[in-house]
């Protein structure tokens, strides 16, 4: 659990949190996408922080029934809902999360609309070269040129390859002198991408 701590520290201070603030006070319900939920520890934890957002968790099937169990249950309040077949290619408007199987998620892209926020953590280099380029095509459509793509990952050449070919800009945590208390880490250097430079998205103007 301790390194899902380190997670959200990064997003705090990487100023992405703030980010996810920002819009909800202009009266906006932030999306925030994980791809690779696990059984839901960070989206838990994230959701008590911005609580406003809708949270998408796409996963392959045999491990989304447990995020889909575990925050279901502990959001019983909200409306989860488990994408089905019989729902595409639209999906409900009205959801707090949202839960869709991979295969699903090309043909429900466009329908859900710009994500602000995507999440993968230490999942991508488990996989061959060919599903990273489908969750790196995900990941950039989803946040298209308004939102950021969150992803730590073990050091792996494949995924920054396919990283870089896809997102236009990458922002590193390790190149800032604030992040020095970060090197807990040991699954990965955060980086995040987007199809817009960071400081315009974060810190803009």
């Amino acid at each position: 659990m301790y390194v899902h701590y380190t997670y959200l520290q990064g997003l705090a201070q990487s100023g992405i949190l703030g980010f996810l603030d920002a819009l909800t006070r202009t009266g906006r319900r932030p999306r925030i996408v994980e791809i690779g939920p696990g059984w839901g520890f960070l989206a838990y934890n994230l959701k008590r922080l911005v609580p406003a957002a809708t949270y998408v968790c796409i996963d392959i099937p045999e491990s989304l029934a447990f995020s889909y169990l575990y925050l279901s249950t502990l959001y019983g309040h909200e409306r989860s809902v488990l994408l089905d077949e019989a729902d595409l290619p639209t999906v409900p408007s009205d959801f707090d999360s949202l839960f869709v199987s991979s295969h699903f998620a090309p043909i429900v892209i466009d329908d859900l609309g710009p994500a602000d926020l995507v999440i993968n953590t230490t999942s991508l280099p488990e996989m061959h070269p060919k599903q990273i380029d489908f969750y790196a095509e995900v990941a950039s459509r989803m946040v298209s040129n308004t939102g950021l793509f969150f992803e730590v990952n073990q050091t792996s050449p494949v995924v920054f390859d396919r990283m870089s070919g896809t997102f236009r800009h990458r922002h590193s945590m390790e190149t800032r002198a604030e992040h020095k208390y970060m090197n807990f880490y040991y699954r990965g250097t955060p980086h995040i991408w987007s199809n817009r430079p960071f400081g315009e998205l974060v810190h803009p103007g």
